[in-house]
């Protein structure tokens, strides 16, 4: 994506004659006996559906520019999902880029609905900057684009060498929730593999308080679907360990929780997660553990207060047993001294 060349280029060292080479000695001789009369036929037009396309065309990378590698890489990427109390899914996207050089280009966040009925972008910018909404795409600025599988985000930038930048994308998902009366589920992929390599990516998902606890985590590479560890914050937040990706790779999830927590209209397919082929998010019945998962994990109550109270009835019996004591023995006293 930084380059913005679509494919490896490769070079190739030119032609060329050695002395002790015999090949091309032949060659000039050849040359030289051709009949006075042979001449070079013109080739026949190029057709369009073999032509080259013109330097700096849209939609096509400039070939007459030399290649480059990219000069940034991305160093950290965080999705935090926060299932709302409403049914809606709020994403934030964080994405830490260093740069090498100075730098002029157009980042991009490709959203699919996945399932899911609405895309609302809320905002695109950096810590305490902004970004204003464009009809293209420009340093502090941002276009959006909607379409029928999701939706396209391109802001510009312009970095100097040595900078280290963090864009910000915050979206709301409306009814990205996969109903079921075993546990309602949220089995997307949060963060979609892309063409940079990414040194440390982390997914967060937390459910709202009504949730009580996550009953099942787990998460995937994709496309490998290798397990990817995941671990619990209190009993309404998981996260995935720091993992780091290859260009293509990404990250799925699979969050259930107690069924009628939230409220809100489910996927529109509504089907069991990974139904949808090709959408990444893992392919387990829902309410049982992905594959080399720990086991499911059942809500934890809080037994703090039963316990205090236990504990305060038998402080109470030892201090009436106590002042009964006492008394016994003044009564025992009382006595002695009347005999």
């Amino acid at each position: 994506m930084g380059s913005g060349i679509t494919a490896p280029w490769t070079t190739h060292a030119p032609l060329s004659c050695q002395p002790a080479g015999t090949r091309c000695l032949s060659l000039l001789v050849a040359l030289a006996l051709l009949p006075a009369t042979w001449t070079l036929r013109e080739l026949p037009p190029t057709s369009a559906a073999t032509q080259l396309p013109r330097a700096g065309a849209v939609g096509s990378p400039d070939l007459l520019a030399l290649p480059q590698a990219p000069s940034w890489t991305t160093t950290e990427v965080l999705v935090d999902a926060r299932i709302l109390p409403d049914g809606r899914v709020a994403v934030t996207v964080i994405r830490a880029v260093a740069f090498g050089a100075t730098t002029e280009t157009t980042m991009a966040l490709d959203i699919p609905l996945d399932g899911a009925a609405s895309i609302e972008v809320l905002e695109v910018g950096e810590p305490g900057r902004h970004y204003a909404l464009s009809t293209e795409a420009a340093p502090r600025a941002y276009a959006v684009e909607h379409g029928d599988d999701g939706s396209a985000l391109r802001w510009g930038v312009a970095a100097a060498a040595g900078e280290t930048r963090r864009f910000i994308v915050t979206y709301l998902l409306e009814g990205a929730i996969d109903i079921d009366p075993r546990g309602d589920t949220l089995a997307r992929t949060l963060l979609l593999p892309g063409t940079d390599a990414v040194a440390s990516a982390v997914v967060r998902v937390s459910v709202p308080p009504t949730a009580q606890a996550i009953i099942i985590a787990a998460a995937e590479r994709v496309p490998a679907g290798e397990a990817v560890a995941i671990e619990r914050e209190g009993d309404t937040a998981v996260q995935t360990a720091p993992t780091a990706l290859a260009a293509g790779e990404g990250i799925a999830v699979r969050v259930t929780w107690p069924t009628g927590a939230v409220a809100g209209t489910p996927r529109e397919d509504n089907g069991a997660p990974g139904d949808d082929a090709g959408s990444g998010a893992l392919a387990e019945t829902p309410g049982a553990p992905a594959a080399g998962m720990p086991r499911p994990w059942a809500p934890q109550r809080d037994h703090r207060p039963a316990l205090a109270i236990v504990l305060g009835l038998v402080g109470a019996v030892v201090a009436m047993g106590a002042v009964f004591g006492a008394a016994l023995r003044v009564l025992a006293r009382r006595a002695a001294r009347m005999r």
